[in-house]
Parts: C-alpha cells; structure tokens; sequence
C-alpha cells in the first residue's frame, strides 16, 4: 500500500522532526548555559560549549535519518546502510586524523557532524531512488525543513535577545520557554503532526 507508507513515513518523520529539531538548536545556540547549569562550572561549560553545539548538530542529523533507515529495513534493503556505513569509515577515520591533531575536539566534532551531515544529503537521496520515489524533497523542505526553520526562528530570537553568558535562573527559564515554544510550533506549522 504505496500511499499508506508514504504517509506513515511522512507522519514518522514530521513527528520524529518536532522531538529533535528544537532539542539540537536549544543545545547548539545555548551550549554554554546549560552546560553552566549542568556542571555549575562557567570555565569548564565555556571550553566545552562549542562542543556541545556540533555533536548536537551531528546527533540531530544522525536522529532525522532513523525514519529513512526504517523504511529500507522493512523493505529489506539492507546493502545501503552496509555500504554507506564503509565509506563513513573510510571518510571519517582520515578525517578525524588530519582535523584532530590540528583542533583537537572540536576537529573530532566537526568530523562527526560532517559525517552526519553526508547520511542526511547522500543516504536519503539515494534511497529515494529505490523507494519513495520523488518524495525526498517533501521530506527535505516538510518533514524536516518546516521543523528546524520554526526552531531556528523562536530559539534565534531568544538567543539574540538574551545577553550571553552563564545560566541565571531567570535565563534557564527563558530558554526552556523558547524550546517549549518552538516545539510546539513545530508541531503547529507540520501539517501531519498538527
């Protein structure tokens, strides 16, 4: 039942999009805060924000690829996933050598984010050559996109409005407020979830 499945792939991923996209820009534009709030340590959430920011932009690339996997694993088709998984390898161990020893962590953290940032633009592109064909530009700009640009608007104003520097009280209010907000509009502005 072709339309039945892609329906449920779009609802999937539109909803799976709502959970994790104002997750990851909370974390990357708020690193230093949170890690503030988490650790009570202002140096330690300062040499370590920036990292918190690209794994959780990698994580973020690496969760919105679940619904597209799942789709080739009920079908089957498992050779993708194989073979995308041996060019990771083959590209992410000679990176993570020539990035890390020049920026250390954060070269690691590019490396990863770069990594996840390829299984989003090449891994569903290919796929949908297979299954779901002509459907990867409504998960791109719908199911992805809609998500991530309410995310980026509500938490992008809040954080050019709130000063930087290391978590109030009232600040760590103001920005759980912001992810809240932009999580349910997310789930407003996707037609599916909605």
């Amino acid at each position: 039942d072709n339309a039945r499945e892609r329906d449920i792939y779009h609802k999937a991923s539109q909803g799976l999009a709502v959970l994790v996209m104002p997750a990851a820009v909370t974390l990357a534009l708020f690193p230093g805060e949170l890690l503030t709030a988490y650790t009570g340590n202002p140096r330690i959430a300062a040499n370590t924000g920036p990292l918190l920011g690209l794994l959780a932009i990698g994580q973020a690339c690496l969760a919105t690829v679940f619904m597209p996997l799942s789709l080739q694993l009920a079908h089957g088709w498992t050779s993708l996933a194989f073979y995308k998984n041996i060019v990771a390898v083959v590209l992410f161990v000679p990176l993570l050598l020539v990035l890390v020893p020049r920026f250390g962590a954060t070269g690691a953290a590019l490396s990863w984010m770069a990594l996840t940032l390829g299984y989003v633009l090449f891994e569903v592109l290919v796929m949908h050559r297979k299954l779901l064909r002509g459907e990867q530009w409504r998960w791109y700009a719908v199911d992805m996109g809609v998500p991530l640009l309410v995310s980026l608007s509500v938490l992008g104003a809040t954080r050019f409005m709130l000063p930087h520097g290391y978590a109030q009280p009232w600040s760590l209010a103001v920005i759980a407020v912001a992810g809240l907000v932009a999580m349910m509009g997310a789930a407003m502005a996707t037609p599916l979830v909605r």
